[in-house]
Parts: C-alpha cells; sequence; structure tokens
C-alpha cells in the first residue's frame, strides 16, 4: 500500500482499501508507509485486521542502504505489466523514498547501514 508522503495521515478509506485488496486469505498482512500518522479510524483498522505497519520511522532505522538502492535499482522483472493504478503507485513509493532521503532524517539509517 502506497500511504500518501511524509506528513499525510494514513486515512480509514485507505487501510479498507488495503485490506480489500489483500483478500482474506493472508494472516498477516504487511503495511509499508512513508508516514508514520495513521488516523484513529486506520489505526483501529490496523489492529482489528492484524496488519504489522512499517512506518517512516521504520523506514528509516532499517539497514537497507535506501540511496544505493535508488540509485542502483536491481531490474524488476514483472510476470505481467503493472496496471495503471500499480505503475502510479510504484512512482510514488519511489518518490517517498527519495523525499525521506532529502529530509537529513537518514543519518541515524546511515549509522546503521555503515556499522556493517
Amino acid at each position: 500500500m502506497q500511504s500518501g508522503r511524509a506528513g499525510h495521515a494514513v486515512t480509514k478509506s485507505e487501510v479498507d482499501s488495503f485490506l480489500a485488496a489483500a483478500g482474506p486469505a493472508f494472516a498477516r498482512r504487511l503495511l509499508f508507509s512513508t508516514t508514520d500518522r495513521p488516523s484513529s479510524g486506520a489505526r483501529r483498522a490496523i489492529e482489528d485486521h492484524n496488519v504489522v505497519v512499517f512506518g517512516r520511522d521504520a523506514l528509516i532505522r532499517s539497514p537497507v542502504d535506501w540511496a544505493a538502492f535508488l540509485a542502483n535499482r536491481p531490474g524488476i522483472q514483472w510476470a505481467q505489466a503493472p496496471r495503471p493504478h500499480q505503475e502510479v503507485a510504484i512512482r510514488e513509493v519511489v518518490s517517498g523514498l527519495r523525499e525521506i532521503l532529502q529530509t537529513g532524517m537518514t543519518a541515524s539509517a546511515d549509522r546503521h547501514v555503515h556499522k556493517a
């Protein structure tokens, strides 16, 4: 789920859409968000449906070197071409990650990445 840019509050409608797309077949769902601000309705839906959330803070603290990833993305081989709405979501996620890198908040992530 692409949940908007930093500062955007994830809405219950967005979480409901994510849950509907995931369907009931999954025991656990992972939601990656470029914000740490779920609305109260979204927070309740996330808790009620066993959703694990990786928000902006988790992305920043992760051991992934986002600058290297964005600069040297391995070629993605799609089984089929992404649908138009998926292409938009992919572009927006990459844009959101770039925005995170440009905020200067990657200092803590850099420390974690360069320890290894």
